[in-house]
């Protein structure tokens, strides 16, 4: 399911690691930035980034991905 974001990369990482942040934030780009220190622009590029990187929505697939999330951090 999470294709290329399953990579031990820095950069897929940063990405896992904001969609936890959006999805515990309920879908807030302003929360998911305050919890990451971010701005709210660079929210969006990752969150850009990780759904073509997925190939699907990441607000329609939002079940899935956090599932497929979860399992990632429980093998690691």
């Amino acid at each position: 399911m999470l294709g290329p974001l399953a990579l031990d990369s820095p950069e897929a990482e940063r990405l896992r690691s904001t969609l936890r942040a959006y999805y515990a934030c309920g879908g807030s780009k302003v929360a998911a930035s305050s919890t990451l220190l971010v701005h709210e622009k660079t929210v969006a590029y990752r969150l850009r980034q990780a759904s073509r990187q997925l190939g699907v929505s990441i607000d329609d697939h939002r079940v899935d991905t956090e599932a497929a999330l979860s399992v990632l951090s429980v093998m690691r």
